[in-house]
């Protein structure tokens, strides 16, 4: 059978057909450079938090080491209880540390209290890391 008129209805469903294919096309490409869009900044930030967080840790760790290698007075004796001046480190980051002590006479014990803080980045981009020590040293026979 030949119908006469039926072409005359099927005239355009390709135009719309593809105009749909490429309007979902899009939607999905938008959707996946998001996803990387995201997963890239997470990667970034992760990087930046664990350069801070090691820096902070390197601090703590020559802070500690400055107590239990130098004169009793160490820490007693810093301005402000800066025990290690703020530090330029590689990566834009920088690494400090603070002290404060006190004194037990019974026991003839100082503790210590060591606070260290990591920086790197800046701006949007800037991660910080606090890590806090604590120590006592002996002092006597």
């Amino acid at each position: 059978m030949n119908y006469p008129n039926s072409g005359k209805w099927q005239r355009g469903v390709g135009l719309v057909g593809a105009i749909f294919v490429i309007t979902i096309m899009a939607v999905i490409v938008a959707g996946v450079s998001s996803l990387v869009a995201t997963g890239q900044r997470s990667y970034s930030d992760d990087i930046m938090s664990t350069r801070a967080r090691l820096a902070a840790a390197s601090a703590a760790q020559l802070a500690l080491f400055k107590v239990a290698n130098e004169p009793v007075s160490a820490c007693v004796d810093v301005a402000d209880g800066a025990l290690l001046s703020p530090v330029a480190l590689s990566n834009n980051c920088t690494a400090a540390a603070r002290c404060a002590s006190f004194f037990v006479a019974a026991t003839q014990t100082r503790y210590f209290t060591l606070r260290a803080q990591g920086v790197c980045g800046q701006g949007i981009d800037r991660a910080v890391h606090d890590l806090t020590l604590q120590a006592s040293r002996t002092i006597g026979p």
